[in-house]
């Protein structure tokens, strides 16, 4: 309290109070973009550590295929066996072939 508010002045105890008041309320809006920034940030910065580890990954993948050392996935095509692929695969070699030799003795 103020010395005019001790002295009994209603109308300055009240713009003390009024003047404390929106003090906490700009403490307050000062302090939301504060923390929402600080948040963001931390969000930010776990986002990176997350893309590095992710990085560091792939590149140990590509090595390890790259050395010969990683694992080799196949994806099997849903409406052919392996049988029936290599068949497919070998025809069209065999049609390859029989261009391939066509052509060599008539040019």
């Amino acid at each position: 309290m103020t010395a005019a508010a001790k002295k009994g002045d209603p109308r300055r105890a009240e713009d003390t109070e009024s003047k404390a008041a929106s003090g906490g309320q700009r403490c307050c809006s000062r302090t939301f973009p504060n923390v929402l920034s600080c948040i963001l940030s931390l969000l930010c910065v776990a986002y990176c550590i997350l893309l590095s580890v992710r990085t560091s990954e792939f590149q140990d993948r590509v090595f390890a295929l790259e050395t010969g050392k990683g694992e080799l996935y196949y994806y099997r095509a849903p409406a052919f066996s392996v049988d029936q692929l290599n068949s497919m695969v070998q025809e069209r070699v065999d049609e390859l072939l029989a261009q391939v030799r066509n052509h060599s003795f008539h040019g």
